[in-house]
């Protein structure tokens, strides 16, 4: 294991330690706002967190099946691989702020659209892709880019703080989204959930998310008389690469057997004869590790090799999957598993985000981060279909969790291959 070398257009005597190490403190609100925004996200509040509590009553008001419910993840992923490209290159060019905020409004307008028009099975799909589309900006590539470029020495940290949203949407979403269904019904359930991004994320991205991210060291030693050119590689050199297609296999496997077993964990733990609440409770302790996840990761990659810090995760985790097939534990046991899963899905979106900042540079990290978070998003959309088809032709999800553990292992082995990180050197100057 090795420290990292000075992210890429940074030294050390640009960057003193005691400026550096107090960069979040100083400047906390683009991470604050991110983190929401993160919660927010399509990726999270969209469908992965929230479609649970409206199952059933969607089920019930209009007989369709599950499987037909949960056919509009394909759709999901359609909108967001799509637009992820698109976000990638504006990114790049125009900068994020103005994409962000309006995806944030009409991602939360979308919301309402399926409480007051949503009354068929075309009209769910329907309303749920258009939302989709509306909502694009919101996931974690404009963030991430936007840490990037104003973190320099705490920029694992700030990624995995910001990252950490998603895990706290897992942990409070499904409560309060039960809650207003409860109270009043699914319509007003579908309104409960726009006024999140409205609400909440909206006004932090409008305070504190700005185009003008320079990392402190280099808004205290301005260049007197040139613009720099942000060192790295440019999207055709990232994707002749081996770095680019290692992450991207691996983030593949890992985000789409992950998803499935986020998607799947309460009736995995009752039908290993549980109690629904004790299902509850583990799902919930999901939750809590990839908040724990996220932050630990953002930590340590900052002072450690980042690629060893994320296999020392995926590899346990894969073991605790393969126990959950193989034993088929109790409560305490089962906790304890799924716990270490938590933990290594904690690990894959800010570590995406860091180590792709590491490995190509800020020059076009937009355009590439984006690609790699279309692997990312194709996960899912191919694998959970096939983890459900398991289930129903083998009766049982252990099939399925061994293809979980596997795809989890296969993400840590493609991480230690990546080698050390590049040296891009200083900024160049132009002009």
């Amino acid at each position: 294991m090795h420290a990292p070398s000075p992210p890429p257009g940074s030294t050390t005597a640009d960057a003193p330690e005691a400026e550096s190490a107090s960069e979040l403190r100083a400047d906390f609100g683009p991470v604050l706002a991110s983190m929401m925004g993160l919660a927010c996200s399509i990726a999270t509040l969209g469908f992965t967190y929230s479609i649970g509590p409206f199952i059933k009553p969607l089920a019930d008001e209009f007989g369709w099946s599950r499987q037909q419910i949960l056919g509009v993840q394909p759709l999901i992923t359609l909108a967001v691989v799509a637009l992820s490209a698109v976000m990638g290159w504006l990114a790049d060019r125009h900068g994020v702020r103005r994409f962000i905020l309006a995806s944030q409004v009409l991602f939360g307008i979308g919301f309402f659209g399926l409480a007051v028009g949503l009354h068929s099975l075309t009209s769910f799909y329907l309303l749920y892709f258009l939302m989709s589309v509306g909502a694009g900006a919101t996931t974690s590539i404009g963030f991430s880019r936007l840490l990037a470029r104003r973190y320099e020495r705490q920029r694992g940290l700030a990624l995995g703080i910001a990252n950490s949203g998603t895990g706290l949407c897992g942990f409070l979403v499904p409560p309060y989204l039960t809650w207003a269904i409860a109270e009043f019904g699914w319509r007003g359930g579908y309104v409960a959930l726009g006024l999140l991004p409205l609400c909440i994320a909206l006004p932090l991205a409008w305070r504190y998310l700005h185009d003008d991210g320079v990392p402190a060291a280099t808004r205290a030693h301005p260049a007197p008389s040139a613009v720099a050119v942000e060192p790295g590689l440019t999207f055709v050199q990232a994707l002749r690469g081996r770095h680019f297609w290692l992450m991207a296999v691996g983030l593949f496997s890992c985000s789409g057997v992950m998803t499935a077993l986020i998607t799947n964990i309460v009736p995995l733990v009752q039908e290993q004869g549980n109690a629904a609440s004790t299902a509850a409770l583990v799902a919930s302790g999901f939750g809590i590790a990839v908040i724990v996840g996220r932050i630990g990761v953002g930590a340590l990659v900052d002072h450690y090799w980042g690629p060893m810090v994320g296999a020392a995760l995926m590899f346990p985790a894969a073991l605790g999957v393969l126990a959950l097939a193989q034993l088929h534990p109790g409560p305490a046991l089962a906790l304890g598993a799924v716990f270490l899963a938590g933990l290594a899905a904690g690990a894959e979106v800010d570590l995406m985000a860091y180590l792709a900042s590491r490995y190509f540079g800020l020059r076009e990290f937009g355009r590439i981060f984006a690609a790699l978070y279309v692997a990312f998003a194709l996960g899912p959309g191919l694998l959970v279909p096939l983890f459900g088809r398991a289930r129903d032709v083998t009766g049982s999800y252990d099939l399925g969790l061994h293809g979980v553990a596997a795809g989890i292992a296969l993400f840590g082995v493609l991480l230690l291959a990546l080698g050390r990180y590049p040296d891009f050197g200083t900024p160049r100057a132009r002009g």
